[in-house]
């Protein structure tokens, strides 16, 4: 039997080697593993109740009560109460014997990475195994520009290149105010396509200024570099840890950051969404690359 100028004795050794192929292929997109994997539990309560703290949460795991490590803090609800989560042992001092590293997604139950400093590692991984960006060289951590500190430097055919990562966990099929979502939920008809889009920034803004100062300054900071027109490249990269979502969304309800983002990408600022999928033996994969609108 011939398969595309490849000759196979039988259909069966055609499986294998398409199989085969395809695990290879997997390998080559691995962009980060936990090496302590991951185990589920669900949450008993965030704070824990002792000690209390907001970055510590009770969880139940085995049936057994522990405490977590909760960086991502509550992460918009992914970790309260009644939640199912992914955590991975921690050794070491302190109260909390575990962090937890994923939630999941009520709705689609898309695992959601959630920890806030692992998509710089992530994406400097992507980065470095040439899946984005190609021709990059000397890419460095925490480097300074215009007394802001971006996540990236790195060095294109001898100019430098600044790079700003943004973790996206939240997503919904509508971006707007709590209060209106089930009313434009039922706008949209049950007829219409209701896939998901990550949303950042996404928060309790104040009725004037912005969800983050910290995120407006790097965007604003990167349009400032960029428009001195002396070679440097700027970019920005807003990760979602997680599949159900084709399409990253600015918030229309951060009006500061949204028009500083458009307006950085029109002064030459790239903007590159990507996408990645964790597994629940703590094994994160390249997705691919999205759209930010």
């Amino acid at each position: 039997m011939k398969i595309l100028g490849l000759s196979f004795q039988s259909l069966e050794k055609f499986e294998i080697f398409r199989n085969t192929i395809g695990i290879l292929n997997k390998m080559a997109t691995e962009v980060y593993r936990l090496s302590g994997g991951l185990l589920e539990a669900i949450v008993v309560a965030r704070p824990a109740l002792s000690p209390k703290s907001p970055y510590l949460a009770d969880i139940m795991i085995n049936g057994i009560e522990a405490i977590a490590h909760t960086p991502a803090l509550g992460c918009h609800g992914l970790v309260s109460a009644g939640r199912k989560v992914l955590v991975s042992p921690r050794s070491g001092e302190g109260a909390s014997k575990y962090v937890v590293y994923c939630g999941f997604d009520e709705e689609t139950g898309a695992i959601i990475g959630i920890h806030p400093t692992i998509s710089n590692v992530i994406v400097s991984n992507i980065i470095t195994r040439g899946l984005i960006l190609h021709g990059l060289s000397d890419l460095r951590s925490e480097v300074t520009c215009e007394d802001c500190r971006f996540d990236f430097a790195a060095t294109d055919c001898g100019y430098p290149v600044y790079i700003e990562v943004k973790n996206v966990p939240i997503a919904d099929i509508v971006d707007c105010k709590p209060s209106l979502r089930e009313r434009l939920l039922g706008l949209l008809g049950s007829d219409q396509p209701k896939k998901k889009m990550a949303i950042f920034p996404h928060g309790d803004k104040r009725q004037e200024g912005t969800v983050s100062e910290r995120a407006l300054k790097h965007v604003q900071t990167l349009k400032t570099i960029v428009s001195r027109g002396s070679g440097e490249r700027c970019i920005m990269i807003y990760l979602t840890q997680r599949t159900d979502c084709d399409i990253i969304k600015i918030s229309e309800l951060d009006t500061l950051y949204r028009n500083a983002v458009l307006e950085a990408r029109e002064a030459g600022v790239e903007v590159i969404g990507l996408s990645v999928e964790w597994t629940k033996d703590g094994v994160v994969y390249f997705n691919k690359q999205i759209e930010v609108i």
